[in-house]
Parts: C-alpha cells; sequence; structure tokens
C-alpha cells in the first residue's frame, strides 16, 4: 500500500454520516500538531525532549475500514452490527504531581482497567510518575499492585541517615534494571525539574530508572535525582507541569486526554489550566495529607470511586457504545 497523507478527521466524519452514527464521531477531538524532538526552555522555562507517537489508518479505523488505492474499500453494514462501526478509543492519561495523594491514581488505573476502558498513553509527576511507569512496562493490573506493596514508607525514607541503605534506589533497579522508557508497552512520559534553574522536564526516552527517581525526588523526604549530570527533582510546582503534560498529551493523538487531579486547589487560575483537557477527574482526597502514608490505601480506594462516578462520562469519552460496557 503505498503512503500518502490522509486527513483522518474529515475522512472520519464523512464515514459517520454514512453509515448513521454520530455519538462516537461527535466526541473526537483534532489534536494540535506537534514538532518531533523540541528543546526550546520558552518564557515557562519548560524543555521539551519528547517524541510524539502518532497512529495509522488501521489503530484508528480498525478491522472495519481498509485503504486501497484512492478510496475506501466498501462496508457492508447490514451485516455489521452498530456497535462494531464505532470504534473505541484509547485515553491518554495525565497524573498530577502528589506523593501519599498519588496512589489515587493507581485505583483510577484499576477501575478503568475493570471497566475495559483501554488506556493508551499515560503521563505523570512525582507519584504519578512512579504508578505510571509501572502499568505502562507491563500493563498488567495485578502487576501493578503487586510492585506497589514493595514501596512502603521506609523506601521513601530511606536517604535520611547519612549511612543509610538506598533502598528506594534498590527496588527501581530491581523494577527497571537497564531499561529505556522506550521499551514501554505503551506511551509513558515522565515530568520533573532540575533542582538549580527549575526548568521543566518532560522525557519520553532514556534511563527509565533516573527518569522515575527524579520524578519522585520530594525535597521533603529524598536526595536530588541526577538526569544527564544535573540535580533534579519532583515538578512540585503542579500547574506548570499539568499544563505542559496536557499540551504533550494531546500532540500525541492517540485519543482524549484525562487528566486525574489529586490537588485541591480549586482556583480559577487553575481551571483555566485545564482547557485543553478533554476530562478532568478530581477524586475526593480530603483529610489525607501529603506525606502520610497509612492513608495510601484509601487514597487507592478513592481514585477508584473517582472512576466510578464518572464513567459516564469516561465511556462518552472513548466512544463506547452501552452493549461493550
Amino acid at each position: 500500500m503505498s503512503s500518502r497523507r490522509i486527513n483522518f478527521p474529515i475522512l472520519l466524519t464523512s464515514f459517520c454520516a454514512l453509515v448513521g452514527v454520530s455519538n462516537g464521531c461527535a466526541a473526537l477531538k483534532k489534536a494540535p500538531a506537534h514538532e518531533s524532538a523540541v528543546t526550546n526552555p520558552g518564557k515557562n522555562s519548560l524543555r521539551t525532549t519528547v517524541l510524539s507517537q502518532r497512529m495509522g489508518p488501521e489503530e484508528i479505523f480498525g478491522p472495519s475500514l481498509s485503504l486501497s488505492g484512492s478510496s475506501l474499500e466498501p462496508v457492508d453494514s447490514s451485516s455489521m452490527h452498530v456497535s462494531q462501526l464505532i470504534q473505541t478509543r484509547p485515553l491518554v492519561l495525565v497524573f498530577s504531581p502528589g506523593i501519599v495523594k498519588g496512589f489515587a491514581h493507581s485505583g483510577v488505573i484499576e477501575a478503568l482497567v475493570s471497566s475495559k476502558v483501554s488506556i493508551g498513553a499515560v503521563l505523570g509527576a512525582e507519584m504519578g510518575a512512579l504508578i505510571g511507569a509501572i502499568y505502562a512496562s507491563n500493563t498488567n493490573v495485578n502487576r501493578l499492585q503487586w510492585e506497589l506493596m514493595k514501596f512502603k514508607e521506609d523506601v521513601f525514607q530511606s536517604e535520611r541517615g547519612l549511612f543509610s541503605r538506598h533502598k528506594l534506589e534498590s527496588e527501581l533497579k530491581r523494577l527497571f534494571g537497564h531499561k529505556d522508557i522506550r521499551e514501554t508497552k505503551i506511551p509513558y512520559v515522565v515530568a520533573f525539574q532540575q533542582e538549580r534553574s527549575g526548568v521543566l522536564e518532560l522525557v519520553n526516552q532514556g534511563p527509565a530508572q533516573d527518569a522515575v527517581r527524579s520524578a519522585i525526588a520530594f525535597p521533603e523526604m529524598l536526595n536530588p535525582g541526577q538526569w544527564n549530570g544535573s540535580a533534579t527533582i519532583s515538578a512540585q510546582k503542579s500547574l506548570p507541569a499539568l499544563i505542559a503534560m496536557i499540551h504533550e498529551a494531546k500532540s500525541l493523538q492517540i485519543g482524549p486526554v484525562v487528566v486525574i487531579d489529586v490537588n485541591e486547589d480549586r482556583s480559577l487560575e487553575r481551571e483555566q489550566a485545564f482547557e485543553e483537557a478533554d476530562l478532568v477527574i478530581r477524586p475526593d482526597l480530603r483529610g489525607i495529607q501529603d506525606l502520610d502514608f497509612k492513608k495510601r490505601s484509601d487514597a487507592t480506594f478513592r481514585g477508584k470511586k473517582a472512576v466510578i462516578d464518572h464513567l459516564r462520562e469516561i465511556y462518552f469519552w472513548a466512544g463506547m457504545p452501552e452493549t461493550d460496557r
């Protein structure tokens, strides 16, 4: 099959009009174009070093349609169920920064998988980066739960003593070894910042162990991480990190962007930061403090509940018909 450029949004709209299906297609938004391997400090001290991944026609249309020559092969819609004509869309998850509250992200993943909602990519900061990396590397919820059980409170507090055992590094090495971020099963992007300059880094390639270690370098508990010879810390300034991750998530052009915000800030500025997102889910995490690791299970449960409370909206954006739910 020859290679050529196709305007997928127009093509998809035409197809929907042809077969009389509108609900699944109406929700599809055109994502902004994105340049690969961009390095641009910009006014917000953001440096993006992310290589976008795009979907081909087979991933967008699925097996129901095929491209041949200059036109679409005819499809006998009379012999197909309507649910077969509506193509589901994987969600792109953006996990906001958060330490203990960030464990809500694992509950979100568990609830989405249990609800048969496809996850196409994960972008995360702080605890969301660790949880996202574990899931993206294997896409198995049982493994996610098992691995997170090994990250107990003492793992995150192991560097306080001068001669303490570095349990965190040991766990990350065991988990990721020498794997590159590009080896994940689904696209994964991690956010952290340089300690001195405050420059925000978004990366989807390089040593997974170092990237995750940089993302969870909570200044309140851990020493800085290292990335390309520079000291790094977690993305504490969650708003710039979220804006950057949402923009990058849209540029991947994989599916609707769903933000999981574990921050209790409800200011107008924060609300405006989510304009590019298709859906924002805010788990109720009142009463859970950032460093209260005894509440991590509670945070996970509340993440699950938040998904259940928003299932109707989630199904809409995922393009899931009633028969598939």
